[in-house]
């Protein structure tokens, strides 16, 4: 029996096996066929086989340089105008690698030929960034490359190999001929034509090294003279020659710039420039103000940032026709990861960095959804990195939001990792204070230690683990949401990985990934979507833009296309994520729609064109030459992009003045601070003039304000003794509570400022129907003791007065339990507490914030 059920239950089980299998295998043949799956291609067939290997050692280290492990970018661009994109991958201690495209060859292989040594470019350097420019504007693509690593400044040159034009590419190293061989620590180069004179300039980001404490907090460098700050070169053609003229136009800002892209965020037809910087340095929002000059824009244009910001991209999510924004850092998605390596903030340190001129920064990633202009045209963005569901990818470097699928949404890929576990908190702790006692140093090795004290610390050095995960792909909801679809669309392999692009290597109509990987091979990543040059369910349509001379590729320029009665934006500029370059052809995905009504081109010149009825799933050339200068070809363009429906109209003299109060020193599990829950507002016509007039709330030690309306609509202050500086205004109500037809006040308040002691006591104020009003010392009981931070007004007996609820929003003495709240029954101006005859489950309902 016992044999028979053995064979009976192993049958079972070869069945089921079977039976699973041929459910996997069918559901990743469904997989492919339905929708976007790519293919990592091994080596063997794409012949692809740099490797950013980086080896540490006594000299080279993170505890010397800890930005030796932030990888090196990838550069794509036809180097040989065979229709063909190639790619170019950095390196930090190995040669860089270029390789040119030799096609779809081989079955549905791409395959790619390392032409390096026949290119000549050889160098020795560190390199970072990978910028892909035509320079000289002779319509071959060259490479500049950013350069970073070593305290010698000759070392630190930046390379710019010119394309010489022949059939395999050969490149002159020229940097110096075109003043661009900067000495600083550089991170990455982007191409713009910010002054309007047709030619292109450089932004030159840069970082620096060797500083023992970047976190330190300093008051914020905006001199222009500190080492890391960014450059803008002008390029003074015909010269060939670049200036450097960072001060003049504003760029002056010190900072560790790990991310930039320039993208027209107003809409006015001007380069803007975003700028994410690492540590505690902000990111910079560079407004271009169409005079040659920029405006940092960063405190008023976003309300968080990144605290360690890495890779930055711009693109519009959600189809408005305005750019939005991406912005890295490094906040892990499990919640071991998050424990291990949680930063160090203080409620002190982060006073301490807005009171030296810090905006707020967070360390998880941003997105920023572009609300428009304002008034002084000026953007205004809302960060849902939350709400979108990618506010934590871990250690990452690169973004790149693009129609992966092309359902005529942008999606995201993000790459992360890191060779060196830099921020686990137990092993920092458990070996700086071993390295301490044995070496006597806390840095990189010393010349004075013997060998067994090089061996043992070279021993520290590989205790530390990698960050080695796998990338993120995200797929748009269409909502404003993204969903992880990494494992489904076939990325999980773990690297650690950095600079990466995109780029339609096969011509086929979807987007491929080629990712610069450190210690290990770089992937290339075919995109399975449309096998077939018959698909009609992920049509495409890809638009190379030839502009006119001295801006070939057509930087700066804009496109809108209209299909299907959906509208989509893309903005030519290939330099984005992290240190590298994209496919400089534009790439729209339309989903199920086969014909384009329309497509509008506005050059960076200012020029406009408009072409319509454009069949899908072609590839098509723009020319700038066939563009027109009259913009009333385009109506659009000279109409308000605002989003806005309230402007300022009249300006409250009036600032609320917190004081500092660091609440985590009474509970250190209370996850939010209740010192700053002010200030409060009110209105209401209390002259019976019959224009409503305003009570603004003040903090603990700051009289609240009334401010009265003139028939212009202005406000005019009038200050009144009798509200008192003691208590911090949490809540505020007009109301008749005498029935005598002028409107009283209401205030309740409270703080966990104030001592376990105090009483918070609601505060009524009987106005004698001119706006003067006096205390009713009477109207409340006066053992009341209330936190309340909300105050609903209503008859709710029914006897023709108003009654009052007010809401507790916590106790000083009992939390995290639910406070009590209150209902008040108006007799006559006396209120009388009745909420356990009247209504028992309000007595402990919660935390209340907001009761209507």
């Amino acid at each position: 029996m016992l044999k028979y059920f053995q064979v009976k239950q192993s049958l079972i089980f070869k069945r089921f096996a079977l039976l699973l299998i041929n459910i996997v295998f069918f559901s990743c043949q469904n997989k492919s066929k339905q929708g976007l799956f790519f293919t990592t291609l091994p080596s063997s067939e794409t012949n692809i086989t740099f490797n950013n290997q980086v080896t540490e050692s006594d000299s080279v280290n993170f505890y010397t340089n800890e930005y030796m492990y932030i990888g090196s970018g990838v550069g794509v661009g036809d180097f040989n105008n065979d229709g063909l994109q190639d790619v170019f991958f950095g390196a930090s201690q190995v040669a860089c690698k270029l390789y040119l495209n030799k096609g779809d060859s081989v079955g549905s292989s791409l395959q790619f030929e390392d032409i390096t040594q026949k290119s000549g470019i050889v160098h020795t350097q560190w390199v970072t960034g990978v910028s892909v420019i035509d320079i000289n504007q002779d319509g071959w693509q060259d490479i500049y490359l950013c350069v970073s690593h070593f305290k010698d400044p000759q070392k630190r040159k930046n390379l710019l190999f010119v394309n010489q034009g022949e059939k395999i590419p050969t490149f002159k190293e020229q940097a110096e001929e075109y003043g661009l061989a900067d000495t600083g620590f550089s991170t990455q180069a982007a191409f713009l034509d910010y002054d309007k004179d047709g030619d292109l300039d450089m932004y030159l980001l840069n970082h620096k090294l060797f500083e023992p404490q970047p976190n330190r907090l300093v008051p914020v460098d905006s001199s222009g003279n500190a080492p890391a700050a960014d450059k803008l070169y002008r390029n003074d053609s015909p010269k060939k020659h670049f200036v450097d003229v960072s001060k003049q136009t504003g760029i002056k800002e010190d900072g560790y710039g790990l991310g930039v892209i320039i993208v027209d965020f107003n809409q006015d037809n001007y380069p803007d420039i975003y700028v994410a910087n690492d540590y505690l340095s902000n990111d910079c929002f560079w407004l271009n103000d169409k005079r040659g000059h920029f405006k940092n824009i960063i405190s008023t244009a976003t309300k968080h940032q990144s605290f360690s910001s890495m890779g930055v991209d711009a693109a519009d999510i959600n189809n408005d026709l305005l750019p939005d924004l991406a912005v890295l850092d490094m906040m892990p998605n499990t919640n071991e990861r998050k424990k291990m390596m949680v930063l160090g903030f203080t409620p002190e340190k982060f006073e301490m960095q807005r009171s030296l001129g810090y905006q707020q920064q967070f360390s998880r990633n941003m997105l920023q959804l572009n609300q428009g202009n304002r008034k002084n045209n000026e953007p205004l963005f809302s960060e849902i990195g939350h709400l979108a569901g990618i506010a934590e990818t871990d250690w990452s470097w690169s973004v790149l939001m693009a129609d992966f699928d092309n359902d005529a949404w942008r999606d995201i890929h993000i790459s992360n990792g890191l060779a060196k576990d830099l921020t686990n908190n137990d092993f920092i702790a458990f070996t700086q204070e071993e390295r301490q006692s044995e070496y006597g140093f806390g840095g990189g090795s010393s010349p004075s230690m013997n060998p067994e004290q090089v061996k043992n610390w070279r021993k520290h050095l590989d205790e530390f683990a990698a960050v080695k995960k796998a990338n993120f792909f995200y797929h748009n909801n269409h909502n404003l949401t993204f969903e992880d679809q990494s494992i489904s669309v076939g990325i999980t392999e773990s690297s650690i990985s950095q600079g990466a692009a995109y780029a339609d290597f096969d011509n086929d109509g979807d987007l491929d990934l080629v990712v610069n990987n450190m210690n290990q091979e770089a992937f290339v990543m075919r995109n399975e979507l449309r096998k077939s040059a018959t698909d009609t369910t992920h049509n495409f349509l890809r638009i190379e833009l030839k502009g006119k001379a001295g801006n070939l590729a057509g930087i700066g320029a804009k496109v809108w296309i209209y299909s299907n009665s959906q509208a989509q934006m893309g903005e030519q500029s290939p330099v984005r994520g992290y240190a590298s370059t994209v496919d400089n052809r534009l790439h729209f995905g339309l989903g199920n729609s086969q014909k384009i009504d329309s497509l509008k081109v506005l050059w960076a010149s200012g020029n406009i064109q408009i072409l319509r009825n454009l069949n899908a799933n072609q590839a098509i050339i723009v020319s700038e030459k066939d563009a027109s200068v009259d913009k009333k070809v385009m109506p659009w363009l000279e109409q308000n992009i605002s989003t806005n429906i309230f402007y300022e109209t009249s300006h409250l003299n009036f600032k609320h003045q917190e004081t500092p109060f660091f609440d985590y020193y009474l509970r250190r599990l209370q996850p939010q601070k209740y010192s700053q829950l002010g200030p409060c507002m009110a209105k209401g016509d209390i002259n019976d003039d019959g224009l409503e007039d305003i009570f603004v709330g003040g903090a603990a030690r700051q009289s609240g304000e009334i401010f009265i309306q003139n028939a212009e609509g202005g406000f005019i202050s009038k200050h009144l003794e009798v509200f008192g500086k003691m208590e911090e205004d949490l809540a505020a109500e007009f109301f008749d509570a005498d029935n005598d037809k002028d409107l009283d006040l209401l205030i309740t308040g409270g703080s966990t400022e104030y001592s376990r002691g105090f009483v918070s006591v609601p505060r009524l104020f009987l106005n004698d129907g001119k706006g003067n009003f006096i205390k009713n010392t009477l109207a409340f009981p006066q053992n009341l003791a209330i936190f309340s931070s909300t105050i609903s007004v209503n008859d709710f007996d029914k006897d023709g007065d108003l009654d009052v609820f007010m809401g507790g929003r916590m106790d000083n003495l009992t939390f995290p339990h639910s406070p009590k709240s209150y209902l008040f029954e108006n007799h006559k101006g006396k209120f009388k507490e009745v909420t356990a005859s009247f209504c028992p489950a309000l007595q402990y309902a919660g935390m209340i914030t907001v009761a209507l």
